[in-house]
């Protein structure tokens, strides 16, 4: 489900961010082939490829950047398609946490 997957992105993102300590919001993921990808996906993936290729090296700066970029870009992906990403980020991290037997929740409004 694209949802599923942009909420993916967004939670790893976030996770890389902090590893980095260089603020909130990164991602390691794989695409079906690159012709099945809207254009919007196709940019999606194009950013990721942006960061994970930074990621390697120190310039928290372009990282912070290049971060910025694979969120926004998720953001314009859930909104052309329809996808609530707040609730879908929020799905998939509670789904994961009852998979690991964790106790973390991410609490939504009914």
């Amino acid at each position: 489900m694209l949802a599923d997957e942009i909420a993916d992105v967004v939670i790893c993102l976030d996770l890389f961010l902090m590893t980095k300590k260089i603020g909130p919001a990164a991602p390691t993921m794989m695409f079906v082939n690159g012709d099945t990808l809207t254009a919007n996906g196709r940019k999606l993936f194009s950013a990721v490829a942006r960061l994970d290729t930074l990621a390697q090296f120190d310039d928290l700066g372009e990282i912070w950047k290049a971060a910025t970029d694979v969120h926004s870009r998720c953001l314009t992906l859930a909104a052309t398609e329809g996808i609530d990403l707040t609730v879908a980020v929020a799905k998939k991290f509670n789904e994961t946490t009852r998979k690991m037997g964790l106790t973390t929740f991410i609490h939504l409004p009914d």
